[in-house]
């Protein structure tokens, strides 16, 4: 890496630790799919990773999400134009019904009701590659907790992250309104990547 290549690097990571900051941490109890590139270390900055929907465009921006502290696998690859499916029940602490149109597709799963570890178990079993679960706090728009595993001996072998609350509920709205189950994303991506930066944040959550 060049010398100016390497001073970016160090500026744009100082700047994303001032407007991040350290994520608040708390510990809870509890086959269509193009993979390019291994990601680099832009991709994970301070605990803190980052997708991007492309439809519907209501909700086509770029959002942060934190990976699972101790549970799950490291997501060291992109998917591309695969699907954000919510899944049935919306909280998957059962059996998912709607395993049909989640596999090879990332689960979009509610927080609250079961362990985090016992979503993204059901999430796998369904067949998902990896899982977003939102903050069931709706007003929750700065805070990426830190989720951990519950106290049994399972295992889940797919990527876990953790949504702001306010993201996951608008993105959930949407997806009611046009009567819609999903949505296309590409995760994880690169934010420092200039053609990146010109798509917008969502403006309902701090950044």
């Amino acid at each position: 890496m060049s010398d100016v290549r390497w001073l970016i690097s160090i500026l744009f990571h100082l700047f994303i630790a001032l407007v991040f900051g350290d994520a608040s941490q708390e510990q809870l109890d509890s086959d269509n799919v193009e993979i390019v590139a291994l990601v680099s270390l832009d991709l994970h900055l301070n605990d803190v990773t980052f997708f991007e929907l492309t439809e519907p465009l209501e909700v086509a921006y770029i959002y942060k999400i934190r990976p699972a502290k101790n549970f799950g696998s490291f997501m060291n690859y992109t998917l591309v134009a695969v699907e954000l499916v919510l899944t049935t029940p919306q909280d998957a602490c059962g059996p998912v019904s709607n395993a049909y149109y989640l596999r090879g597709n990332v689960a979009l799963v509610e927080r609250g009701g079961c362990s985090f570890l016992s979503k993204a178990i059901n999430a796998e079993y369904a067949g998902a590659v990896a899982i977003i679960i939102a903050d069931n706090d709706v007003s929750n728009d700065d805070t990426l907790i830190e989720m951990t595993t519950d106290e049994t001996s399972r295992t889940s072998n797919i990527p876990a992250f953790f949504m702001l609350g306010r993201d996951g509920f608008m993105i959930m709205k949407t997806f009611h309104k046009f009567n819609i189950q999903s949505a296309v994303i590409n995760i994880p991506i690169n934010v420092t990547d200039s053609s990146a930066l010109p798509r917008s944040f969502p403006p309902w959550s701090l950044w």
